[in-house]
């Protein structure tokens, strides 16, 4: 066992040596300079030497701006107890120990000197060239083991992490002695006897370090009492529990008031979630007056039995490896009684001419409090006019006949909306179309030639020309084209073109280009 000790801090030794970050130790036979520890090991109980014990010295090194103390030099004790540690001149911290990680039949506990559990306490011992420091002793007090299994909440067993026992020092709990988990979730540490407390922390999940006993805390941790052997010292570690960040909480947004309805927001939580996962939230409301929810989801429409109450939410975070958390808003108000609409007190009223291609406004009426909203509503002949929803409507030819109605919606903070109707228009008349441009003839008036109607421009545009030429007054059989050819029974007579022009919802427009006498 102690060959396997050595060979696996020479193998840690080996390792740093390769990345230049120690200096190779120096021995007796093949380098200078250097110089020696010395001393002997004994069994504190009985005083008696103890006979292959391994020796370790340390020396510290800084690396990326960390400090850590690294085994560099190594030798056992003989069957006298007595051992000789080489090494360049230096600072050194001394350990002695039996047996390595997993130790399974330990009889001593290991130590570094002078009589401490941990590197950190361990006693300097600096070495100067061709000194020999001689009387680092130890007496190495009987050691227990400490053993147990480690597994995740779903039973897994957990192959990598440490499990730590702590020492009371005067103001608290110092690690003092360690272990790694290795395959099967099993764990092997050797302590003397004692009280101490043991933590576990694990990797591969995001698994939350706990405590003998199920303890979150050092500080509450069962305390564990070692005289013999101690196996079965198990734990099953829980995942770390996603938390609400105390800055945002969840809260309760809207009117406080029966009817109304309330929304959550879900606050802000940690950890961040990692790239692709997200938080999934559930929620559960509340009013003071029971403990059952009387809603979920992220809304809430305020039921009647919340009156006189308050209303609280309960948003619950999920995030995919961790162990779900729950926060709670604050409470809203007290829940008022629901609003009641607001009251007329003067009907609207349209203005304008209910006629195609004209406009109607209807005012907004007058309430029992000033309105701080108003909504409109067109209607022709009782149906909703889509999209008709300001005060003004222009009257487009779809609506023509029909008898035009306007409803104003209020709303006041307090109150709900109140809703007033004007009195109808009468039926819608047709549009009056105007003439832009005349219609005129162009051409020469002359037998044989042919006379041309340019139609003009009406308003609205786009109206169809239906054209007719007359003669003394009286249609031309046939003659409804812009042209006319001038034929002799037309010579000395008047000519003219009537234009009719139409647009749906208007009434037709009807005009005359001046007359022309046909010549021969």
């Amino acid at each position: 066992m102690r060959q396997h000790l050595i060979a696996a801090l020479a193998a840690t030794t080996t390792a740093l040596l390769a990345l230049g970050t120690v200096a190779t130790p120096a021995t007796a036979a093949e380098a200078e300079p250097f110089g020696m520890i010395t001393g002997k090991v004994t069994a504190a109980a009985t005083g008696l030497p103890l006979d292959d014990i391994a020796v370790v010295g340390y020396q510290q090194h800084t690396q990326d701006g960390v400090t850590l103390w690294v085994p560099v030099v190594f030798a056992e004790t003989g069957p006298t107890g007595d051992y000789v540690l080489y090494g360049s001149p230096g600072d050194y911290r001394v350990q002695f120990v039996e047996c390595a990680d997993p130790c399974t039949d330990p009889a001593y506990a290991p130590e570094f000197y002078n009589d401490v559990a941990t590197i950190t306490d361990a006693q300097t011992l600096t070495v100067t060239d061709n000194q020999i420091r001689p009387g680092v002793n130890a007496a190495l007090a009987a050691g227990h083991l400490v053993s147990g299994t480690v597994t995740g909440p779903d039973a897994e067993k957990v192959t990598d992490g440490t499990v730590t026992a702590y020492t009371p020092d005067g103001s608290g709990w110092e690690a003092s002695y360690s272990a790694k988990l290795r395959a099967g979730g099993t764990y092997a540490m050797v302590v003397p006897a004692g009280g101490y407390r043991v933590g576990f922390v694990g990797k591969g999940r995001h698994y939350a370090p706990e405590f003998h006993a199920d303890s979150p805390t050092l500080a509450g941790a069962q305390t564990v009492t070692v005289g013999a052997d101690r196996p079965g010292l198990d734990a099953q570690l829980d995942l770390v529990q996603v938390q609400n960040n105390q800055f945002v909480r969840p809260t309760v947004n809207g009117v406080p008031r029966v009817g109304s309805t309330l929304e959550a927001t879900s606050g802000a939580w940690l950890p961040e979630p990692d790239p692709g996962t997200a938080y999934a939230y559930t929620y559960a409301w509340f009013r003071s007056g029971s403990a059952a929810p009387i809603g979920s989801g992220k809304t809430l429409l305020v039921p009647e039995a919340a009156l006189g109450q308050t209303i609280t939410v309960r948003v619950t975070a999920t995030l995919e490896g961790y162990r779900p958390n729950t926060a709670e808003s604050a409470p809203t108000s007290t829940i008022a009684a629901p609003a009641t609409p607001l009251k007329s007190t003067a009907p609207p009223v349209i203005s304008g001419i209910a006629k195609v291609g004209e406009s109607v406004t209807v005012s907004a009426g007058t309430w029992e409090v000033t309105p701080s909203n108003l909504a409109y509503q067109w209607y022709a002949d009782g149906k909703a006019i889509p999209g008709a929803t300001g005060a003004t409507l222009a009257i487009t030819p779809g609506l023509l006949g029909a008898r035009l109605l306007a409803a104003v919606s209020a709303a006041a903070p307090g109150t709900q909306p109140g809703i007033a109707y004007a009195a109808a228009t009468p039926p819608v008349k047709a549009g009056t179309l105007r003439s832009l441009v005349a219609p005129m003839l162009t051409g020469k008036a002359k037998v044989g030639k042919k006379l041309k109607v340019l139609p003009g421009q009406t308003a609205p545009a786009f109206a169809t020309a239906e054209i007719q030429w007359l003669v003394k007054g009286k249609p031309i059989a046939g003659a409804t084209k812009r042209k006319l050819r001038l034929t002799k029974a037309l010579q000395g007579a008047k000519v003219r073109a009537q234009v009719t022009y139409t647009v749906p919802g208007y009434a037709p427009l009807v005009l005359r280009t001046r007359a022309t006498r046909v010549r021969s």
